[in-house]
């Protein structure tokens, strides 16, 4: 199933629920203060959904993949792994969008008996992507006025090439 359709069923299952949970907060209470319950509670339930619906939707991505391939021959393993992350709206009316993002990664492994003496090269190409991306106001000390939150984009950084070696051993 596609991830934009993945977010518009969640979207609106949260709708429908939030529908409901107004009406099962205006029915409690109503029998106590039957005067004070008006439509603008229902409203009031029903923006704080949207409020939700719209972050689900505006940070789904549209186009994921993996791929992986591994050879094991004896005791010896080596595998590839890339893994691409597409374009995905920030905000809702779709002006702000995260860039598309392609990792690759290598292991090796020999396994002798009980050991794993393995080495990995993660993001083969040097890629200076962002694992994740949101836009939201923020505050930077030294960088932005004290004080004030600026909207913009808000991210972690993907890992620089990065060489592992390790050893396992299964009791």
């Amino acid at each position: 199933m596609h991830m934009t359709t993945v977010a518009k069923f969640v979207a609106e299952a949260m709708r429908n629920r939030m529908d409901r949970l107004a009406e099962e907060v205006i029915r409690a209470l109503e029998p106590a203060h039957p005067a004070c319950v008006d439509i603008r509670l229902k409203e009031l339930v029903r923006a704080i959904a949207l409020v939700f619906v719209r972050a689900i939707e505006a940070g789904a991505v549209e186009n994921a993949g993996e791929f992986g391939v591994s050879l094991v021959r004896d005791v010896w393993e080596a595998s590839l792994r890339v893994r691409y992350l597409g374009k995905y709206p920030l905000i809702e009316d779709n002006s702000v969008r995260a860039d598309a993002e392609t990792g690759v990664n290598l292991r090796a492994a020999w396994k002798p008996g009980s050991f794993t003496v393995y080495a990995e090269a993660l993001n083969i190409f040097d890629q200076d992507g962002k694992d994740i991306v949101y836009f939201y106001g923020a505050n930077v000390a030294g960088l932005d006025p004290p004080g004030e939150q600026v909207d913009g984009r808000v991210s972690r950084v993907e890992e620089p090439r990065t060489f592992r070696v390790g050893v396992k051993y299964a009791f």
